[in-house]
C-alpha cells in the first residue's frame, strides 16, 4: 500500500481506505492486504470518474420529480387547450404570414416612384407635399393590411369543410 501511495501521491490510509471500497482490485496474502498494480491505479480513475459524474448530476427527489411531471402535464394541456381555440399558429403558417407582409412592402417601396411622381412634379408647398406623402401612407397601409390577411379567410385543401 505504501508503494501505490507513492506512485499516487497518495497517503498509506488514503489508499487503505480505496482498498476498502467494493471492486478495489486487492488481495490479502497472509492477513496483509495487497494492492493490484496497475489494476488499483485503472480502478481507482475510473471511480474518480463516475463520482465526479454523480455529484454532477442534480439529485431530485421523488416529489420533486413528481411536481414536475405534473406542471409539464399542465403546460401540455394548455397548449392544447390554445390549440384548439386557434390561440396558436404554426411556425410555417407564421413564416408565410411575415413573408406575404415583406412582399407586399418590397412591391410597395418599389412602386412608389411610379406611382407619385407625377403628384410630387410641380407642387407649391409643404402643404401639398404633405397630402401627396398621406396618400402614399394610406397606400402602404392599405397593401399591408391586405397582405396580412390574404388566404387567411380561404381554406387550404378540405379544411373549413365540415360537409
Amino acid at each position: 500500500m505504501s508503494a501505490a501511495g507513492d506512485r499516487l501521491g497518495l497517503t498509506r490510509q488514503a489508499i487503505g481506505q480505496w482498498a476498502q471500497k467494493p471492486g478495489a482490485p486487492v488481495t490479502t496474502k497472509n492477513g496483509t492486504t495487497l494492492v493490484l498494480w496497475p489494476a488499483f491505479a485503472r480502478w481507482r480513475e475510473k471511480e474518480l470518474v463516475g463520482s465526479a459524474i454523480r455529484s454532477a448530476a442534480p439529485s431530485v427527489s421523488l416529489d420533486e420529480a413528481r411536481t414536475r411531471k405534473a406542471l409539464a402535464d399542465a403546460e401540455r394541456s394548455e397548449l392544447t387547450a390554445a390549440k384548439q381555440r386557434n390561440e396558436l399558429a404554426p411556425v410555417a403558417e407564421m413564416d408565410a404570414a411575415v413573408e406575404r407582409l415583406a412582399s407586399a412592402v418590397r412591391d410597395e417601396v418599389r412602386g412608389l416612384r411610379s406611382r407619385f411622381t407625377t403628384a410630387i412634379v410641380g407642387l407649391a408647398n409643404p402643404i401639398e407635399a404633405a397630402a401627396v406623402l398621406d396618400q402614399m401612407e394610406t397606400q402602404i397601409l392599405g397593401a399591408l393590411a391586405k397582405a396580412a390577411t390574404e388566404d387567411v379567410d380561404e381554406p387550404d385543401g378540405d379544411e373549413g369543410n365540415d360537409a
